[in-house]
């Protein structure tokens, strides 16, 4: 309020000494006045739009664009007028279209302050600020120079000037800069923010000044040089309104830095003193000096004897700091620690409890007592005493929470320094569970076999909670008993439900409860299957047994034994169950295997090629490798068939996909062939009918490239079809080289009506068939492939040496080059017409 009416004091003397300095009929004959108050105004505008885009950026609030937006398009119009005033000639009718000008811009800045005050709350995006700056600028330069433009070129001012718009215009003026003066002078508009604020007496000299407009008889008069006056002071104000948030902020910023000294004082002495009260001394000392306070104590509260006592205090001697001692809800400290509410005494006196016990030397008038809360619980009060009757701002109140804040930081310190050594305790006892759950998780993958993990499991669940026996006991298929797994040398092995074991009996009814048990202090006995625990001597064993669970369900048990006297406790308890939820992955893992172990084994004794007829004159030698580890039966298969006299049929073939699901189909396929091979030999029916018997009934998938052949053992004639397979070979003994046999249609399967054609080639005594999948092409190096080339190398090098099985030699060698390591199957066929006269 003061400052209001120093401002209207100021405008009022301000208009005061422009009236006594000239008189209506001397502002008429000096334009060049008007000139430079236009000079003066437009160039401060454009500043203030400047000072505008700064407080845009710096607060992001579209409430500066709008203010911004306004003072340009004033200041562009004022700038043009002062240049319009600097030409000679025509002053009437400059005069005229200066006023239409004057009266545009005020109407444009008091607007845009309008809808600025009504949006103040919409806020400005960061990623849109530039555009939007950009947007408002150009708007507002655009709009300033149409209304320049239309005001030269129409006679606006006559029409600004008539007695019927000019009190409509002017009251619309007046209006908008009373309503923009009443939005800014709110708290919720401007924030805080000086700037903004004193945008409110701006506004005010902008409406004194459209009064006067109104009631001026012409537009070069006194009254329109007072006009004038409040629009550049009006100008003016957001320039007088940035200094004063500057030094608004300076003052802020030198306080809140004398703060933060003091709380960083108070944090680095809770957080680098080892003694606490120590730290509380600091505490109290900052806290002193940060509020200007006389003396100052911290009480912490005793839980033993439930009172408040002195734990640090500055500014008064040790005998009134001993005396200070409080009950809860005593005093203003007892009332602060008890509601856990910040109390402040503008007069001590008021505090019976506290006067009595500080004295009259003292010389302290008020106090303000800050409790200390950690988690929600009081421990204690912060107080700071005055020499006056003081009341702390709201800022003042902030710090004051923040050194309590300290204050109880440094005493929950206190108390964890108290449980220190258990806490490091139990982080070492949690990471040796860890690193046991991962040895745990480890052993799993060691091992396939069933019982061979489960004795790997219990070896590592002995060692985890110093066992000296432990058991892994799995429900029956096919009924609610437990059997005992893994190869160890129990003394005896009988059904679980089947004796009397207490231990093993304990293990059923946690497996069907689902929840661990301790039981201490088991007799030993002579009879107990665990030869550990076996004995006669009166000693006694104790029991942890916990439950395993796959997918949500019991599957059995774990039992571990203890020699001594010391049983097991909760953290045994806690590891072993936390483990039994691994073991049981493990279990269920090995479990799934061994049964598609048994499938695979099961479809190995169909399917495997088992070759026992061999045609006559010739050496016949296979060999098949699976790709996969988890059977040992892929997608490859080979066959000779018998057809009767000297003919033979020799098939090779390659199902796509490998493992389980490539072994039914190649089951299918095999079987497929031996049938149509005894209807009709001819390899382009063979291999027609199976193809069109797997489009049929074959998902498109699951495609076979074969070969099928006729071979006459009388001519050595050898007639084939080739469906899309590996292009067979055939060594020529006499010249030592290899011969591609070429392929002749797409693999059976594939292609509905797929058409094949048939080729012969004629052996002689010595020659070599050599028949074979693509995993042996497919065999990698550093990335790069054997191929067909690679693979007759190893072909021609291993029948020339004609030593041994030439199949395994082979073989050896394709597993040479691929370091070992074969991805995919490896099926090998090779028939061998003998020399004449030999023995084999």
């Amino acid at each position: 309020m003061k400052r209001s009416i120093f401002l209207i004091l100021v405008a009022v003397s301000t208009a005061v000494l422009l009236l006594a300095a000239a008189g209506e009929s001397h502002l008429r004959g000096q334009p060049q006045l008007y000139t430079a108050v236009y000079w003066f105004g437009g160039l401060v505008a454009i500043a203030v739009f400047g000072i505008m885009l700064s407080g845009y950026y710096l607060h992001s609030r579209r409430i500066f664009l709008y203010l911004g937006a306004g003072f340009l398009a004033a200041g562009v119009m004022d700038v043009w007028i002062a240049l319009s005033f600097s030409i000679p000639g025509h002053d009437a009718i400059r005069s005229q279209t200066g006023y239409a000008i004057w009266m545009a811009s005020r109407l444009t800045l008091g607007t845009l302050a309008v809808v600025g005050f009504i949006r103040h709350r919409t806020p400005a995006l960061r990623s849109r600020s530039a555009l939007e700056v950009a947007t408002f600028t150009a708007s507002a330069v655009l709009w300033a120079s149409i209304l320049i433009f239309l005001a030269s070129t129409f006679p606006l001012g006559r029409f600004f000037s008539a007695r019927g718009v000019s009190p409509i215009v002017n009251a619309v003026c007046t209006v908008l800069f009373a309503v923009a003066c009443v939005g800014y002078s709110r708290a919720s508009v401007h924030r805080g923010n000086l700037l903004v604020a004193w945008m409110t007496y701006g506004f005010m000299f902008a409406t004194f000044g459209q009064l006067a407009i109104g009631l001026a008889k012409n537009p070069v008069g006194l009254l329109f040089g007072f006009s004038n006056v409040m629009k550049v002071l009006g100008y003016l104000t957001p320039l007088a309104g940035l200094l004063a948030e500057q030094s608004r902020l300076q003052r802020r910023l030198h306080r809140q830095s004398s703060e933060f000294y003091g709380l960083m004082q108070a944090q680095q002495a809770v957080v680098e003193t080892s003694d606490p009260l120590k730290a509380f001394q600091k505490i109290v000392e900052a806290a002193k000096a940060s509020l200007d306070a006389q003396a100052a104590c911290l009480m912490v509260h005793d839980r033993a004897r439930n009172i408040l006592e002195i734990a640090a205090h500055t500014g008064f001697d040790n005998e009134v700091a001993e005396a200070l001692i409080f009950r809860p809800a005593e005093g203003a400290f007892g009332s602060a620690f008890a509601t856990k509410a910040t109390i402040a005494l503008f007069e001590i006196s008021e505090d019976s409890a506290l006067t009595g016990k500080l004295g009259d030397s003292v010389g302290l008038a008020s106090v303000v007592c800050a409790p200390l809360v950690v988690k929600g619980e009081a421990t204690g009060v912060l107080g700071l005493f005055f020499e006056k009757p003081t009341k702390l701002t709201k800022e003042q109140m902030r710090v004051l929470d923040a050194f309590a804040g300290q204050a109880g930081l440094a005493i929950e310190n206190l108390q964890v320094r108290g449980q220190a050594k258990d806490s490091l305790k139990a982080i070492s006892e949690r990471t040796k569970e860890l690193e046991i759950v991962y040895e745990v998780s480890q052993a799993i993958t060691s091992k396939l076999e069933l019982h061979e993990l489960v004795d790997t499991l219990a070896e590592k669940l002995k060692s985890s909670v110093q066992a000296h026996a432990c058991s892994v006991l799995l429900f029956e298929p096919d009924n609610d008993s437990l059997r005992i797994l893994g190869h160890n040398k129990l003394s005896r092995y009988v059904a679980v439900e089947g004796h009397v074991d207490q231990c093993d009996m304990v293990a059923v009814s946690v497996a069907k409860e689902g929840k661990a048990r301790l039981i201490a202090n088991v007799p030993n006995s002579l009879h107990c299957k665990y030869p550990d625990l076996a004995g006669d001597d009166g000693g006694k064993h104790h029991l942890l047994s916990v439950p395993m669970f796959s997918q949500g369900v019991s599957i059995g048990a774990i039992n571990v034994f203890r020699r001594g006297d010391e049983p097991f406790g909760e953290r045994e308890k806690r590891l072993m169950t936390l483990l039994a939820n691994v073991v049981a992955v493990g279990i269920a893992n090995s479990r799934r295997y061994e049964y598609q172990k048994r499938i695979a084994d099961s479809l190995q004794s169909t399917f495997a090629p088992k070759l026992e007829i061999i045609p006559a004159g010739t050496e016949v030698y296979t060999l098949y490798r699976p790709g996969m580890s988890e059977s040992d039966l892929g997608g490859d298969f080979y066959d000779i068939i018998h057809l009767g006299g000297p003919k033979y049929a020799l098939v090779i073939g390659d199902v796509a996909g490998k493992g389980l699901d490539a072994a039914v189909y190649t089951g299918m396929s095999r079987y497929m062939v031996q049938a149509y091979s005894h209807e009709d030999p001819d390899p382009v029916s063979v291999i027609t009918r199976v193809n069109n018997a797997l489009c049929r009934y074959t998902p498109t998938s699951k495609f076979v490239t074969m070969i099928y052949g006729v071979f006459n053992a009388e001519t050595r004639e050898f007639t084939y079809v080739n469906a899309g397979h590996e292009l067979p070979l055939l060594f020529r003994q006499l010249e030592g080289n290899i011969e591609r046999l070429n392929t002749s249609g797409p693999a059976v399967g594939a292609l509905t009506e797929a058409e094949y054609a048939s080729s012969a080639v004629i052996l002689s005594p010595g020659d070599a068939l050599v028949f074979y999948t693509d995993g042996a092409t497919d065999a990698r190096k550093e990335g790069k492939f054997l191929g067909t080339e690679g693979l007759e190398k190893i072909v021609a090098s291993e029948l020339r040496r004609n030593i041994g099985d030439p199949a395994e030699g082979i073989f050896e060698g394709i597993n040479s080059y691929a370091n070992g390591y074969l991805r995919d199957d490896v099926a090998i066929l090779i028939v061998k017409v003998r020399k004449p006269g030999s023995l084999f």
